[in-house]
C-alpha cells in the first residue's frame, strides 16, 4: 500500500476540502512556504500514481492546483487517509487483524472472501477465521450481522444508521492492546448519569468483565455484563461509605466454593488493581450471586431460597413496568435491548432479598430521589406491581435501585432530549462538510437527520423549515435557525461551542414548554400559618385543592399513602402528590412557610402539591423536569421566600418563565 507522510497527508486532505487552489492559498492554509508546499504536492503527486485508486493531481501555470476524483473514489481516499495512513495497524498482532478486518468489511463494496484476508494479511487461513470470530462477536455485539454465503464470501448486514456509527466509532479510535478496549463495544451513553451519582469506575470494570469473560471464555452478553458492572460500581461506593451488606451465614456456605465465587475472587483482583478498592468476603458472596445469574438465562436465573418459586410470572410483571415506562416517557421501552434482561437479573435476587428481610442500602438514594424524581416516581409506580405480585413491603433503598435501571434507559435513549436536522455547510459542500460530519457522529447522536449542502446551494433555499440546526463554515445569515460557524476542523474548543448551542437551544425549547403547560394558577398560592405538622400543612393544602374544585375529599387519604412509601422532601422543598384518579382539574398548589416545617430530616419551607389527573401525568416527566429547574433557581427560590402575598408570588414565577 501506497504511503506518505503528514505533512502529504494534510496537504492531499485539503486539496479533498476543495478541489482548486492556488500554490499561495494552500501555503497559507497550511501555514507553509511556497517552496514547502512544492515540495509536498510531488510526493502527493508520486502517493496518487502508486495509490490503486483513480486520482489525478493537476498543476498548471495560471490555472492552479486541482484534484480530479470522482465521489466515490473520494470517499476512498478519505477513508485511507483518515484510517490507513494515520493508524498503525501491527499485523503480527490478533488485536490489530481483528481491527482491520472490520474495516475491510465496512468498505468492502461486495463479498469478502477469507482467502482476501488471508493474501492481505499475510496469515494462514486458519488463523485469518480465528481473527474473523472475533471480529463477529464484536460486530454482534453493535447489533451487526455478518452473513455468510457459500462459494461468495461474506457482507454485513444492519441497517445504515448502525453501519454509519459503527463506522464513526472506528474513524476515531486507535487500535489498542485488546478487543475491549478499542472503543468497538458500545460504550456508556449514560456514563455521566453514573459519574454523578459518585460511580466513577463502571467503564474500567465492565473491561474488567470483558477481559475475565476472555479469559474463562464465558457465554454471557454484553447487557447482562453491563448491568453486572453498574452493581459493582454501586458495591465499592458501599465500602468506601463503610455501609457493605451482611450475608447470612447459610447463603455463604451455598455460593463460597462455586465457580462463580471464584469468578468474584478474580474480578475482585482486577477491579482492585483499577480502582484500589477490596470487596470484602460478603460483597463478593453477593457478586458471586450475580455472576450466577448472567451465567444462566435470564428467565431460568433462581437465587437464595426460592429454588421451589420458579417466578414464572416475572417476565410478564417485567413487561407491564416497561409498558409503564412507556406511557410516562411516550417512547416504545421495549425497544431498549437492555431494560427487560436488566430488571429480571437486578429482581429476581432483590425479590428473594425483600422475601426473606434481607435488604441492601442504596449508597446514591440521597442523589437519586433529589435529582431524578420522574424516574423516581415511575420507579414507585412500578414497585407497586412488585408489592401486589409478591408481597413484598416498600423499601426506598430498593426503589432507587430500580430508578437506577430506569434513569439509564432514559439516558441510553436520550428521552426528554431533542434530535435535531443538522445541515453542515462549506463553501463546496464536499471534503470540509464530510470530515465535521465524521466529527460531529463520533461526538454527538442528538440528530436525526444529518445533510451536506453546498454554501451556494443554501442561499438558494428555504432551509427554515427543513431543518433545526445549521453548521457552518461560512458566515451565512439564515433566519429562523440557529446557526454555528465553525472552523473546517472542529477542535476540542469547536466542539464546545457547538454543544454550547445545543444546550441554549434545548433550554429553549423546555421553557416553552414549561410555559405552555401553564401548571400555576392564580389563586393556586397559599402562606400557611406558623407552628403546624407535615399533617397539617398536607390537610391544610388538599381542602384548598378541593376548595377549587380540583380532587375530590379523599385526595389527602392518596397524598398521606405516597408520602408512606418515601419522603417526598427534598432540602427546603418537597413535592407531594396523590392518586391521578382523585384529581378532577390539574393543578399545582405552592405552599409557603415561611419558618419552616419539620418534614423527615428536612425544615421545608415550599411544598408544591400536585395534583395531576390522569392526562397530566402523560406529561409528568416534563412537569417533573420544570419543577426540578425550578427548584434549582436558588433566586427564584428566596425570592418566592421574601414575598408576603399570592399575587407577588404568581408574578414572580410568571418573570421567570412559568406560565400561569
Amino acid at each position: 500500500m501506497a504511503q506518505i507522510s503528514e505533512r502529504g497527508r494534510r496537504l492531499l486532505l485539503k486539496l479533498i476540502e476543495n478541489p482548486a487552489w492556488t500554490l499561495d492559498q494552500l501555503a497559507e492554509a497550511l501555514n507553509n512556504s511556497k517552496k514547502t508546499v512544492s515540495v509536498a504536492l510531488s510526493e502527493v503527486e508520486h502517493f496518487l500514481a502508486q495509490w490503486p485508486g483513480e486520482a489525478i493531481l493537476y498543476r498548471r501555470a495560471g490555472e492552479g492546483i486541482s484534484l480530479h476524483i470522482t465521489e466515490n473514489q473520494r470517499n476512498w481516499l478519505l477513508h485511507d487517509l483518515l484510517i490507513v495512513q494515520n493508524t498503525k495497524i501491527d499485523f503480527s498482532d490478533s488485536d490489530g487483524r481483528v481491527y482491520y478486518i472490520l474495516l475491510q468489511l465496512l468498505q468492502a463494496q461486495n463479498y469478502l472472501k477469507v482467502q482476501d484476508l488471508c493474501d492481505q494479511l499475510f496469515v494462514s487461513k486458519g488463523t485469518a477465521e480465528k481473527d474473523l470470530g472475533a471480529a463477529e462477536q464484536i460486530l454482534l455485539e453493535n447489533g451487526i450481522h455478518l452473513q455468510k454465503v457459500r462459494n461468495r464470501g461474506m457482507r454485513l448486514q444492519a441497517d445504515e444508521k448502525k453501519l454509519r456509527n459503527f463506522y464513526a466509532q472506528l474513524v476515531t479510535q486507535q487500535p489498542l492492546k485488546k478487543p475491549y478496549e478499542m472503543g468497538l463495544i458500545p460504550p456508556f451513553s449514560d456514563q455521566t448519569f453514573y459519574a454523578f451519582l459518585g460511580l466513577s469506575h463502571v467503564q474500567s470494570i465492565l473491561d474488567d468483565l470483558f477481559q475475565l469473560k476472555s479469559e474463562q471464555k464465558l457465554h454471557i452478553n454484553y447487557a447482562s455484563i453491563r448491568s453486572l458492572s453498574v452493581h459493582i460500581a454501586v458495591a465499592l461506593r458501599r465500602v468506601q461509605l463503610g455501609a457493605c451488606i451482611h450475608i447470612e451465614p447459610a447463603d455463604r456456605e451455598r455460593y463460597r466454593d462455586t465457580r462463580s465465587h471464584t469468578l468474584a475472587v478474580r474480578l475482585s483482583e482486577m477491579v482492585k488493581t483499577d480502582t484500589g478498592i477490596l470487596l470484602p468476603e460478603d460483597e463478593l458472596i453477593y457478586l458471586a450471586m450475580h455472576l450466577e445469574g448472567i451465567r444462566r438465562d435470564s428467565t431460568d436465573f433462581l437465587t437464595i431460597r426460592d429454588s421451589a418459586d420458579t417466578m414464572e410470572d416475572l417476565p410478564k410483571l417485567v413487561d407491564q413496568m416497561i409498558q409503564i415506562m412507556s406511557e410516562r416517557y411516550h417512547f416504545d421501552v421495549s425497544s431498549d435491548p437492555e431494560i427487560k434482561k436488566g430488571l429480571l437479573l437486578h429482581l429476581r435476587p432483590a425479590i428473594s432479598r425483600m422475601r426473606n428481610g434481607f435488604s441492601i442500602s442504596n449508597p446514591c438514594l440521597t442523589e437519586i430521589k433529589t435529582h431524578y424524581l420522574s424516574a423516581f416516581e415511575v420507579g414507585i409506580d412500578c414497585f407497586n406491581l412488585l408489592s401486589d405480585a409478591y408481597g413484598v413491603a416498600y423499601n426506598e433503598d430498593e426503589i432507587a435501585y430500580l430508578t437506577m435501571h430506569i434513569q439509564a434507559m432514559v439516558e441510553r435513549n436520550r428521552l426528554g432530549s431533542i434530535d435535531y436536522r443538522i445541515l453542515v455547510i462549506c463553501p463546496f459542500g464536499v471534503g470540509t462538510s464530510q470530515l465535521i460530519v465524521s466529527t460531529l457522529r463520533s461526538h454527538f447522536d442528538c440528530f436525526s437527520s444529518l445533510d451536506v449542502m453546498s454554501a451556494v446551494d443554501a442561499e438558494q433555499e428555504d432551509l427554515s423549515t427543513r431543518y433545526d440546526f445549521i453548521i457552518t463554515t461560512v458566515p451565512l445569515k439564515i433566519n429562523n435557525v440557529p446557526v454555528v460557524v465553525v472552523n473546517p476542523i472542529l477542535s476540542e474548543n469547536e466542539l464546545k461551542k457547538i454543544r454550547a448551542a445545543f444546550s441554549q437551544v434545548e433550554a429553549d425549547l423546555k421553557r416553552e414548554k414549561a410555559e405552555a403547560m401553564g401548571i400555576f394558577q392564580k389563586d393556586a398560592v397559599l402562606f400557611l400559618p406558623n407552628g403546624i405538622t407535615k399533617e397539617q400543612a398536607l390537610q391544610i393544602g388538599c381542602a384548598k385543592l378541593q376548595e377549587l374544585g380540583c380532587v375530590t375529599a379523599d385526595f389527602y387519604d392518596s397524598v398521606c399513602k405516597r408520602e408512606a412509601i418515601s419522603s417526598t422532601s427534598y432540602g427546603v422543598w418537597a413535592i407531594p402528590h396523590g392518586a391521578p384518579s382523585r384529581v378532577k382539574h390539574s393543578c399545582i398548589l405552592l405552599c409557603i412557610s415561611k419558618d419552616g416545617i419539620s418534614w423527615e430530616d428536612n425544615t421545608v419551607k415550599l411544598i408544591f402539591l400536585l395534583a395531576l389527573n390522569q392526562q397530566s401525568k402523560k406529561d409528568f416527566s416534563a412537569i417533573f423536569d420544570s419543577l426540578y429547574s425550578l427548584t434549582c433557581d436558588y433566586h427564584l427560590l428566596t425570592g418566592l421566600l421574601s414575598k408576603d402575598d399570592p399575587q407577588q408570588v404568581i408574578a414572580l414565577l410568571g418573570k421567570h418563565g412559568y406560565a400561569i
